[in-house]
């Protein structure tokens, strides 16, 4: 399994008064891409990924673009937007909705970590 390349967002939200929450955030995609073997423990990881994904559906998309997969074969991205923006790189969303993603962000990202623990 290869890392072709990694890129995360933060969001910086700092204190406001609460008429400013309403104000709309620009926000980058937060994905991880992978270049994973076409062997028993690269589908064990598929699934595994996968399992991530399931955990919050309306937030995290797995899978491979047609695009992505030509360009490198085996090659698959997790990434965390709100469901209907899944094919954006930038979305401008809602203050709550971006304090959302944030929290799905870090718990994907968690959960990462923890499969490479148990993998390593």
């Amino acid at each position: 399994m290869g890392t072709s390349c990694m890129r995360v967002s933060r969001i910086a939200i700092p204190s406001v008064c609460a008429s400013r929450m309403a104000l709309p955030l620009l926000r980058t995609i937060a994905y991880i891409a992978l270049c994973i073997e076409n062997s028993p423990k690269g589908k064990g990881l598929l699934e595994d990924l996968r399992d991530i994904a399931a955990t919050d559906p309306e937030f995290i998309q797995f899978g491979s673009a047609e695009w992505f997969w030509d360009r490198q074969v085996n090659s698959y991205a997790l990434q965390v937007e709100p469901e209907r923006y899944m094919d954006k790189d930038q979305v401008t969303i809602d203050y709550w909705e971006a304090l959302r993603v944030q929290d799905v962000r870090d718990s994907f990202f968690s959960e990462l970590r923890n499969l490479l623990r148990r993998k390593g």
